[in-house]
């Protein structure tokens, strides 16, 4: 009996499990089929859009202004324009800049005419020097006139030396005027947008 009772078991068993099976056939079968949305692929533009508040700041600011003083004479530019790197902004007076460079200028010609009469100067003391040292070989001159002659042309010698350094200094000026003359044009060192005018 026991026989009996194992072989119905496993017979109820073996049959819900087929049950089982079917149910599970029978649902996968019937089951709905999925739909799929398409679309065909363009190439184009992607935008996404965002709308927000804020506070904007530049990448890099520059603050642009003179290296010399002066009046502005012209403002090319106003707030708001677009600028490109080395365009000119504005203009100082240029007028005390250009005064100093021909100042400075006659002083170097002035400088240089002396120059040019030194050395005649020297040329003559040299002769004087050499005719007085000629003499001193005969005695025919002191000792005291060889000496002033020799003195003569140390001095001229000196003088041309001196002349030689204010022309240095001189052109030194010039070139600091004629820098500061560049300086009365006013450029963008990049560009860029103008934010802000303040004369």
């Amino acid at each position: 009996m026991k026989k009996r009772k194992t072989v119905k078991k496993r017979y109820v068993i073996a049959m819900v499990i087929v049950i089982a099976g079917l149910i599970t056939l029978w649902r996968i079968l019937n089951a709905p089929v999925p739909t799929y949305q398409t679309l065909i692929v363009r190439p184009g533009d992607l935008q996404q859009s965002v709308l927000a508040t804020g506070k904007l700041d530049a990448l890099r600011k520059v603050d642009v202004g003179a290296q010399v003083s002066g009046q502005l004479k012209t403002l090319s530019v106003a707030i708001g324009d677009k600028v490109k790197k080395d365009q000119l902004l504005g203009v100082i007076d240029p007028e005390q800049a250009e005064n100093q460079i021909k100042e400075v200028e006659a002083m170097l010609m002035e400088l240089r005419a002396q120059r040019q009469q030194a050395e005649a100067e020297l040329k003559l003391a040299r002769v004087t020097y050499s005719r007085q040292q000629r003499l001193a070989q005969t005695q025919a001159v002191s000792q005291q006139d060889l000496d002033n002659a020799a003195t003569e042309m140390a001095v001229k010698q000196a003088q041309i030396g001196t002349i030689d350094a204010q022309i240095k200094r001189n052109q030194a000026s010039l070139d600091t005027a004629k820098t500061n003359l560049d300086y009365t044009r006013i450029v963008a060192p990049m560009a860029g947008e103008v934010t802000q005018i303040t004369t």
